[in-house]
């Protein structure tokens, strides 16, 4: 009997969360025997950078002309039958241009777990320029996916936002979250959370940790909406026992934008004596969860986990955001420092295994993902 011959497949990442997913992607190929490589670049190589995988080959977006790096880029990818991309920037657009003149299968993988794009028009962009979209949200294959403009004014009487339908080709649902990681911080909670408090010097104060987007409607509408909230509390309620933690996104760091935004607003309420203290983290994501006795987010991903562990999540920005949480009511929403104070005041409590279910539900899960990203993979 002849050998059966599996297609190779090669990954590309750009972003940090997708890349985690394609870690768990590449370990479980590999041991069913697939070739696989997976070309990564800036916090996307750092994410997986120490997870052992057999062949992660870093790229530079720093180098040259994006058309010219897909170019290069796609030429090495060529060789192999299955090219899989994320979407957080524009660049996987141009390595889709150039890998279909190959001949290649050239896929892109929608991590977010909503039906909701993140304020800009990147993620649209990569996705019709792919052959075929994959969704780590099983869901997404069947339902109609809408990115949020920005540029035209509120029409939704719920949310306060225009949603316009995106036009997408094949797609497939994967039906994958990384839920170890859940798991992981539920665990440590248990375990190191008073010695890492005690570490970082925060055992007598109450620690919320805002984790930072890194996409336009977050840099220019909600951390700054957030931050005049803050602002806004400080002056009718007393915030002075507790600590805000900055966590950037990786990606945010460079620039850094917020953490300009947030060390001017600490020095604005420096004199004030509600003001909490700021600090822009150092820590993980994983150790900021650990310690967090509240999180506070606008548009990530993360943020089902953060309730399914067991903390305290609030949903701060300009407006309320329709993602997974918001849409069935499992947190607050805070666009003023009244509403950020009273979300404060009633984050505390345990999630129901109803509410938990149901979050697992909205994000599409599979137990069988290893199965459907074979069945896309094969021809």
């Amino acid at each position: 009997m002849a050998a059966v011959i599996l297609p190779a497949v090669c990954f590309v990442a750009c972003h940090g969360g997708p890349a985690h997913h394609f870690s768990y992607f590449t370990k479980e190929l590999e041991t069913k025997g697939y070739e696989v490589v997976f070309f990564a670049t800036g916090p996307a190589f750092d994410r997986v950078k120490d997870l052992g995988l057999k062949e992660l080959i870093a790229f530079s977006l720093d180098t040259d002309s994006e058309e010219d790096i897909a170019a290069d880029l796609a030429k090495k990818c060529a060789k192999y039958a299955v090219v899989i991309t994320d979407v957080g920037l524009s660049f996987p657009a141009a390595l889709h241009k150039n890998l279909a003149q190959y001949g290649v299968r050239h896929y892109a993988y929608y991590d977010n777990s909503d039906v909701f794009f993140p304020g800009s028009d990147i993620a649209a962009k990569v996705m019709v320029s792919s052959e075929k979209v994959l969704f780590a949200n099983k869901n997404l294959a069947q339902t109609a996916l809408y990115r949020s403009s920005l540029e035209k004014k509120a029409a939704d009487p719920d949310y306060g936002v225009v949603l316009e339908e995106v036009q997408l080709p094949s797609r497939a649902g994967i039906g994958f979250s990384p839920m170890e990681q859940v798991d992981k911080i539920v665990t440590r909670r248990a375990s190191d959370r008073e010695a890492l408090r005690e570490k970082e010097g925060v055992q007598e104060k109450r620690v919320l940790v805002y984790a930072g987007g890194n996409n336009p409607d977050y840099f220019d509408n909600a951390f700054p909406a957030f931050l005049k909230s803050l602002t806004e509390a400080c002056e009718i309620g007393d915030l002075s026992h507790s600590i805000l933690l900055l966590q950037q996104h990786p990606g945010a760091k460079k620039a850094n934008i917020d953490g300009q935004l947030f060390e001017k607003t600490k020095s604005a309420l420096q004199a004030n004596a509600n003001a909490p203290e700021f600090r822009c983290s150092a820590m993980t994501s994983d150790d900021a969860q650990v310690i967090a006795d509240t999180m506070i987010y606008y548009q990530t991903t993360m943020a089902p986990g953060f309730l399914l562990a067991g903390i305290p999540t609030i949903q701060a920005g300009h407006r309320a955001y329709p993602d997974l949480l918001v849409r069935n009511k499992l947190c607050p929403v805070a666009t003023t420092g009244d509403e950020l104070l009273q979300a404060l005041s009633h984050s505390g409590g345990g999630l129901s295994e109803e509410s938990a279910e149901q979050i697992r539900q909205g994000l599409g899960l599979d137990p069988n993902w290893a199965r459907n990203l074979e069945a896309v993979i094969q021809p």
